[in-house]
This record gives structure tokens, sequence and C-alpha cells, in this order.
């Protein structure tokens, strides 16, 4: 038997890992290891993680550690019970080996092992709820898609991670891994109670998981009716609140076909075309493929225009009435969903090439894109439409895009 406790999102807490210690000498768990999957310390103390990690060091239980966003500028620290998995390599445990990846994407090459992964943020559409910005991306996966790589090479038996609290506390089967994200242990009430959670591995020869929130107490849950742990102030379980995120279907019979894009410059068009490189084992079902594939090829169109401009940057599309406004709105503060719905109803005027933009906007997705070839340099626009390879496409509206001054980047989205 292995067992494993592991934590993660302290964010330089002292006093929630003391909360830590106290529950787990209340509980009398028995651990080999301890793993912390990130965010240990303080961007605004670089001796916050030592502190946090001497202060762990009082169970006298060898602690495991991979450095989070939040660890950024921390000192190193490591002694005989404390390692870096970044810095160790992978940790041989009798028949098990964890590996942990922060701040190296590379994998090891391991054979005939069970492979615990360690990971601070987590794979793309698994248990990763929260906001991302990126130059390409403005959404609601904070995962990356990097990870779901590494799984998909490690065929990890668990792969614990945190970073989106939304989903802390949660375990998702799905395609023979076992996904858990633990994020966060630094919870506190209004009063300054700790409710943190953390999560307790006993691998034998079958896996047992338990969620454990600090001073939480058994109770019933008033959706499902199943008794668990739950925080003082809770009645629903976590399980119930984040029910869509553990949705999953059945996509390993599935294929993804190539994608195409002609991109429209002034003087010239560039077409090409590529088959995405995605894992399906880690994909959990049609909704998060779509979103994958969006914006894997969002990043590939980045990729593609950073060969050609010095910056690029994605317009959230809120933000495109302020520089293609409708002209039959005056009121340009009006929500963005309220000005498409009166689009739809609008008859348009006569010779306006952004009516012929918004009448695209209510058939397909559209990004809108400017590219600078240095920073006081004057902009290029380019707009990304997103297309079926039945919908129809005429070389008119991109005429009508060009007299608007923009580069047409047209997608063709791969069926699924």
């Amino acid at each position: 038997m292995v067992r494993l406790l592991v934590a993660s999102d302290i964010h330089g807490s002292i006093e929630a890992v003391k909360s830590l210690i106290r529950d787990i000498k209340e509980r009398e768990l028995e651990i080999d290891i301890i793993i912390l999957a990130g965010d240990l310390g303080s961007p605004q103390d670089e001796e916050r993680l030592r502190s946090v990690l001497e202060e762990l060091s009082s169970l006298e239980v060898k602690t495991l550690y991979i450095k989070g966003n939040w660890d950024i500028g921390s000192k190193e620290y490591s002694s005989k019970n404390i390692i870096n998995l970044d810095n160790n390599g992978p940790f041989k445990l009798e028949d098990i080996i964890i590996v942990g990846h922060s701040e190296t994407y590379k994998p090891y090459p391991i054979e005939n092992r069970k492979v615990v992964l360690v990971t601070h943020y987590p794979p793309y559409g698994i248990l990763d709820r929260g906001f991302k910005y990126t130059p390409y991306k403005r959404g609601s996966h904070t995962g990356l898609m990097i990870i779901n790589k590494l799984v998909e090479k490690y065929s990890p038996i668990i792969h614990v991670f945190g970073h989106a609290h939304k989903c802390g506390g949660l375990t998702l089967p799905l395609n023979k891994v076992l996904y858990i994200n633990t994020a966060r242990l630094d919870r506190f009430t209004k009063e300054g109670k700790c409710i943190g959670n953390y999560v307790y591995i006993k691998i034998e020869d079958r896996i047992t998981i338990s969620h454990y929130y600090i001073n939480g107490y058994k109770k019933a849950c008033s959706r499902c009716g199943k008794e668990v742990l739950m925080p003082p102030s809770w009645n629903v379980c976590k399980e119930c609140m984040m029910k869509d995120e553990l949705h999953t279907e059945n996509l390993m019979d599935k294929s993804i076909k190539e994608f195409s894009i002609k991109v429209h410059y002034s003087d010239d068009v560039t077409e090409l075309s590529e088959k995405p490189d995605i894992s399906l084992r880690t994909i959990r079902n049609q909704t998060i493929m779509r979103e994958y594939l969006e914006d894997y090829i969002k990043e590939f169109v980045y990729e593609l225009l950073k060969k050609r401009h010095k910056y690029v940057i994605f317009i959230p599309r809120e933000g495109i009435p302020s520089f293609i406004p409708c002209p039959a709105i005056k009121e340009q503060a009006e929500p963005f969903v309220v000005q498409l719905f009166k689009c739809r109803k609008c008859k348009g005027i006569e010779n306006s090439p952004s009516c012929t933009f918004y009448k695209v906007l209510l058939k397909h997705k559209l990004e809108l894109v400017w590219a600078f070839d240095d920073q006081h340099g004057k902009a290029e626009g380019y707009i990304v439409v997103f297309r079926k390879s039945t919908s129809k496409f005429s070389k008119n509206i991109i005429n009508d895009f060009s007299r608007m001054g923009y580069n047409t980047i047209e997608v063709i989205f791969p069926q699924l």
C-alpha cells in the first residue's frame, strides 16, 4: 500500500498549513508521501515558499513539490525530506513513480511503472474551469494543451493538479486515468476559519480517494442526498455544484480530420492545411472537443501571423463594435448581444461594408485581430472567420472586408 496526501494553492498562508497539520493529526492519517502541486509561496515574498515547506516538515514525512504561478521569484528550497520534482526528476516509490512538471514539460523516459503525474495546471478541458487570458484567446479554460500531451505520453493511473479553484475537491475518471483537482488549501471563511481542501489517496489493488475539508463534517447533500464531507456552511456537495464539469462521453472511436486555412492578404492568397495533434483520450465530451479545436486553431493562426508581424492581438468580440461600428446603432454602449439581435431584424444600410460584417457574424464565428510590425507603427487588421465546409462564403464578402481595410483568414473547421 502507498498512502499519499496531496494539496496545492496554499498561496503563502502559514495559517492554512497549520490548519492542515492539525486536521491530519485529528484524523490520524498515516502518510508515506506528501505531494504539493504548486502555488505554495507568494510573489510578494521570495522566502514564503521556504516558510511553508519548513512548517510542513514538522510532520517528518518526505514531501515532493512543484512550483506554480504564485511561486515565480521564490527562492529554491530543499532538504533531506523536501524535494523539488522539477529539479530531482522522477521519484520512485515501490512500484510507483511520481513525476512532476511545472517549469519544463519535456517527458521523462519511463517504462513498466505505474505513474502518478503532478502538474500545477490542469489539462485543457478537465476540471479546469476559470479564466485565462493570452494574446490569442480569452476563455474559461485554464488548462494547458501541453499537459494533455503529457497525459497521453505517460498514461498515468493518477494525475493530480491545482490552479483551477472552482473545481478543487473533484475527481474525474476518464479513460483509465483518475484526474484529481486538489485546489485549494488557503480557503477561509469571513470569520477567519480555514475550510481548505486536500486529498488523501491510498493505492493498493484498487485506488481510494478521499477529499477532505478542514473543519468540515459529513452531512447529506440537499440535491443528491449522498452523505459526504462538506464545509460547515455548505448544503450541496461539490459534485452537484460542478455537475457539468464531470460530464463525459466516449470519443475514443472518433477521428479528427484536417482543417484548412485560406489567408486572403491584400497582395496574395495563402492556403494551408493541418491535422490537429489532439489526444482524444484526454477530451471528455463533444463540447470540450469543439472548444479545444477552436483554441488550437486560434493558436495556429496566432503563430502564423507572428511569422509576418512582431505583435499580434486578438480582440474579444465584445470589443468589435468599437472598431467596426454598426451604422444603424447610435448607442454603442449597448450590450453586444443586443446589438446582434437588432442586426438580425435590420434590413441593412445600402453599400455599407460594416453591414456585411454583421451579417456574416450572425452566421459564422468571427475574430478580429490587430497586427503590428512595431509598437508605434500602423496596425494591419485581420478578420478570422470560422466556418463549416458545408457553409457558403462568397468572394464578395472578402472584397467587402478588403474595402474596410481588413485581410480575411478563412478557417474551414474540421468535422468531428
